[in-house]
């Protein structure tokens, strides 16, 4: 069968209708999936910016806090040490005693490969009870986990909708 000549034209040439098939039906499937895949991007983009403060570095939250003045000395009370051999890690732990407000709290820290300095600087953006530090050794796994489906979104969506609406490969 002779396919028709608007299919030659905006085909250029025979691999497009050999990936894409000649289904005109099937082209708009394929349109619908792009979309689709480009507004995931946009809203991956909006889903990433809510969740900015939850995602933001350290580092900027410590610029932050020094611009602002937040910065709390903590001086250590006792450490303790755990070794373990077949690693050859030393984990240590600091109990570090500091005052806000005029009243003296503990901040516990943990440390990797090194021992609690005499003195922590602990660093807070707005609430002096949210307190971290740049030295400690710092878990940030559940970032990771929430970045990745955020970052492959457009691929999630572009995904389900080309199973959901049944386009067709012709090579395949």
């Amino acid at each position: 069968m002779m396919k028709p000549v608007w299919i030659s034209v905006i085909c250029g040439s025979n691999k497009f209708t050999e990936t894409f098939t000649d289904d005109p039906v099937n082209w708009v499937k394929w349109v619908i999936v792009l979309i689709v895949f480009i507004a995931g991007f946009f809203i991956a983009f909006k889903v990433e910016k809510l969740f900015a403060p939850i995602l933001e570095s350290r580092e900027r939250k410590k610029q932050i806090a020094l611009e602002r003045g937040n910065v709390i000395e903590a001086k250590l009370l006792t450490s303790s040490r755990r070794s373990y051999r077949k690693e050859g890690v030393d984990e240590w732990w600091g109990k570090y005693e500091y005052t806000v407000d005029g009243k003296t709290k503990i901040y516990h820290a943990t440390f990797y490969h090194i021992s609690p300095p005499h003195v922590l600087r602990l660093y807070y953006v707005n609430n002096p009870k949210k307190l971290f530090s740049m030295e400690e050794y710092h878990y940030e796994l559940g970032k990771g986990l929430l970045l990745f489906p955020i970052r492959f979104l457009p691929f999630i969506l572009g995904g389900l909708t080309l199973f959901l609406i049944g386009a067709e490969m012709g090579g395949v």
